[in-house]
C-alpha cells in the first residue's frame, strides 16, 4: 500500500496553472435508465387511440430527471449537503438512458452524489412531476404515477490520462471516451430498480466517506459477485458492488417474508473498504482512484502508485509545449514587479490559444507500464 500527503501549495499552484484539459480531473459519471421502456412502447403501439401515447411519458423523463435529481440534494442531511460543490450536468442522451457527469473535489462528494442519486431512484415514480418546469407533459399525466421505475449506475473515470475528452472545450466536452468510461456502460447491465451499481473505485470512496457522517448515512452495500464483461480486465471477472435502493413496496414485501430472499449479501462499509484496497493493489490494470485536491491520505495523489500516470501526463504536456505552450515550471521565477498570481494568469491566457491534442496524438503516447 502506498501513501502520500496532500499536495503542497506549490504543487497546487502549478496544477491550477495548467490548461484545464491537462489538470487531474476525476469525473463521476451517472447513467439513469428506464426499466421496461421497450415493453411500454410495444403495449402502447398495439392499443387503440392516439398515436405514440407513450411519447409524453418519455418527454417527461427527459425534462424532469435532472431537475428532480438536483432537488434531492436539498433534502440531504447537513453533513452531506455541504459536500456538493458541483451538481451533475447532462452528458448526453442515449435512447431511453440519460447520462450525467460531474467532477469530484474530494472523496466525500462521492457519497453525497450517490445518496442523492439513490433518493431519486427510490422516489421517481411518485414524485417525478416535481421536476417539470414547462407544459410539455399534459396536465392529466402530471397527476399520475410514472408508469416505469428507473435504474441507475455510477462510476469513476480519471482524466487526462487513461480517458480523454472529445471536443475543444474540456469544461463542456462533446463526449468522453476511454476504458474507464466503457466499464460503466458494462456495469449498467447489472443495475436494477433496487440496485444502484458502482465500480470498485467509487464503492471504495463511498464506503470511506460514510465513516465521517456519524451514522447519518446508512447506505446498504450489496455484493453482486464477479461477472465477466466484454473487453474488461482482459476477460477476468469484475466485482460488482451496489447500493440497495429502498423501494417502499420491496421493503414491505421483504418485511412480510413474501419476497424471495435477496441473492446479494448486505455488507458493512469496513468490509467494502478492505476488499477495495486489496482489489486496487493486487489487480493488474486497475489504478487506485485519486483526487489531486483531496485533503485526506487515501485518495490524494500518491507518487508510488501513480508515477506511471504522471509520466504519461508529462508526455501530453511535452506535446503541448512543442505547440507553443509554456509549462508552469518555466515560470517559477516571475519577472521583477510581477506576482506569482499574475504569472499564473498569463499562462492561463496563453493556454486558451493553444491546440488541444487530438485523440490520435493521445493514442500515440506509450501505454501505461504494467508495473502499476
Amino acid at each position: 500500500m502506498c501513501w502520500a500527503l496532500t499536495a503542497e501549495p506549490q504543487a497546487q499552484a502549478k496544477e491550477a496553472s495548467l490548461p484545464a484539459d491537462l489538470r487531474w480531473n476525476l469525473r463521476l459519471l451517472m447513467s439513469v435508465d428506464l426499466v421496461g421502456s421497450t415493453a411500454l412502447k410495444q403495449r402502447s403501439a398495439m392499443a387503440a387511440g392516439d398515436l405514440e401515447p407513450w411519447l409524453p411519458w418519455f418527454q417527461g423523463f427527459y425534462e424532469a430527471l435532472l431537475p428532480f435529481l438536483h432537488a434531492q440534494y436539498d433534502q440531504l442531511p447537513e453533513p452531506l449537503r455541504k459536500d456538493a460543490a458541483q451538481l451533475p450536468v447532462l452528458w448526453k442522451y442515449n435512447g431511453d438512458e440519460i447520462l450525467l457527469r460531474t467532477s469530484l473535489a474530494n472523496h466525500r462528494e462521492a457519497l453525497t452524489h450517490v445518496v442523492a442519486l439513490k433518493q431519486a431512484v427510490c422516489t421517481w415514480r411518485t414524485q417525478w412531476a416535481e421536476g417539470l418546469s414547462t407544459d410539455t407533459v399534459p396536465e392529466d399525466l402530471r397527476k399520475r404515477r410514472f408508469p416505469l421505475d428507473v435504474k441507475a449506475t455510477a462510476w469513476l473515470a480519471g482524466f487526462p490520462v487513461s480517458n480523454a475528452v472529445v471536443g475543444d472545450d474540456p469544461e463542456n466536452p462533446a463526449d468522453l471516451i476511454g476504458p474507464q468510461v466503457d466499464l460503466g456502460f458494462r456495469l449498467a447491465k447489472m443495475a436494477s430498480r433496487t440496485h444502484l451499481v458502482m465500480d470498485a473505485g467509487l464503492a471504495y470512496m463511498v464506503a470511506e466517506a460514510m465513516g465521517g457522517t456519524n451514522g447519518l448515512t446508512a447506505c446498504c452495500f450489496r455484493y453482486l459477485k464477479r461477472h465477466e464483461f466484454k473487453g474488461i480486465l482482459e476477460g477476468l471477472p469484475y466485482p460488482v458492488l451496489a447500493i440497495h435502493a429502498e423501494h417502499e413496496l420491496v421493503n414491505a414485501e421483504e418485511a412480510l417474508g413474501q419476497a424471495e430472499a435477496p441473492q446479494a449479501t448486505a455488507l458493512p462499509p469496513d468490509k467494502v473498504i478492505a476488499f477495495c484496497e486489496h482489489f486496487h493493489k493486487d489487480t493488474l490494470g486497475v489504478v487506485r482512484p485519486f483526487i489531486f485536491s483531496d485533503p485526506g491520505i487515501k485518495f490524494a495523489i500518491q507518487p508510488k502508485c501513480h508515477e506511471a500516470l504522471e509520466a504519461r501526463r508529462q508526455r501530453l504536456i511535452d506535446l503541448r509545449t512543442k505547440q507553443g505552450y509554456v509549462p508552469p515550471q518555466a515560470q517559477d521565477n516571475p519577472p521583477e514587479g510581477e506576482s506569482p498570481q499574475e504569472v499564473t494568469d498569463d499562462v492561463e491566457v496563453l493556454a486558451e490559444g493553444t491546440v488541444v491534442p487530438t485523440v490520435a496524438e493521445r493514442a500515440a503516447t506509450p501505454p501505461l507500464s504494467e508495473e502499476r
